[in-house]
């Protein structure tokens, strides 16, 4: 020490007794200015890029930190003034508004246009030809369905050839991926860009009480075992971005053969082409050779 007088901001650091989220460590020099300004200042949540407002509405951002000053831009320009007048609550921070964002030439983004939207009406302009399609069902009244074991459909009467006309109706249109397994789907055609429609099967079930004799005809992998097939290959045509041009076919089920009374109705289900995979093969141990042979 030499004598002289120091100022005791010179080695002392004083903790700003705010609430906990604020508290920073607070740097003095000689003449009790802060000099880590930009660190406690940020404690506060004015940090570079902040909208802050002072009492009188003035509104500003914060460009920087200078010294002992803010740096602001306003409508009037840049303008700087002391840390102190933010610490002693002369300004806060807010939330500013976003300027108004124009999209222009809606026409290229209009409902139109939307994928989800052609997808949507196709799906429910299927259902209305389904609806329209069950009102053309023919021959329910000669049918019979057995619950149990399994859901059969029987004839307990003779139907004539062809006076069976079975729709698959539904009340579930499905999307899916070309070329995607259609399981007991129905499906309806490829879409535009490679997607194809299904009519997903309703099973019956005594809570719903609905039974679509469709779905439950029996199936064999025996040609000479089928007296049902299916006609018109259900289809969608391609969207023109005109929905009036767009054309749905529902296919149906008819019976091929007149059935006895007591037939169960069947039709013929091409057997799958399964590949058995390749095993490896097999290799030989050579036998083990004894006495003076043997290594």
């Amino acid at each position: 020490m030499d004598g002289s007088t120091l100022s005791p901001f010179s080695f002392h650091t004083l903790i700003y007794k705010g609430s906990c989220q604020h508290q920073r460590l607070r740097k003095y020099d000689e003449d009790g200015n802060i000099t880590n300004v930009k660190e406690v200042l940020g404690g506060h949540g004015f940090v570079t890029g902040a909208s802050v407002i002072r009492k009188d509405k003035t509104i500003a951002k914060i460009t920087g930190f200078n010294g002992e000053f803010v740096l602001l831009s306003t409508k009037d320009g840049p303008l700087k003034t002391s840390y102190k007048s933010f610490l002693n609550h002369e300004w806060g921070t807010f939330k500013a508004k976003n300027a108004v964002e124009f999209l222009t030439d809606l026409e290229k983004i209009s409902f139109m246009k939307s994928e989800k939207g052609k997808i949507e009406y196709i799906k429910a302009a299927i259902q209305c030809e389904v609806w329209t399609m069950a009102r053309q069902e023919t021959g329910l009244h000669w049918l019979q369905m057995s619950t149990k074991p399994k859901n059969v459909i029987v004839g307990p009467t003779d139907i004539a050839k062809g006076k069976l006309r079975l729709y698959p109706c539904t009340w579930q249109v499905v999307q899916k991926a070309k070329g995607a397994s259609p399981s007991a789907n129905v499906v309806l055609g490829e879409y535009l860009q490679g997607f194809e429609f299904s009519l997903a099967p309703v099973w019956f079930n005594e809570t719903d009480a609905v039974g679509i004799p469709f779905w439950h005809v029996s199936s064999s992998h025996d040609p000479s075992m089928a007296n049902m097939v299916l006609k018109d290959t259900g289809k969608v045509t391609p969207w023109t971005g005109n929905p009036a041009d767009m054309k749905i076919k529902i296919p149906f089920m008819t019976n091929t053969t007149a059935l006895a009374a007591g037939t169960v109705l069947c039709i013929y289900k091409e057997k799958p082409n399964k590949t058995a995979p390749a095993l490896e093969a097999l290799v030989p141990v050579p036998k083990r050779l004894k006495g003076k042979h043997a290594e």
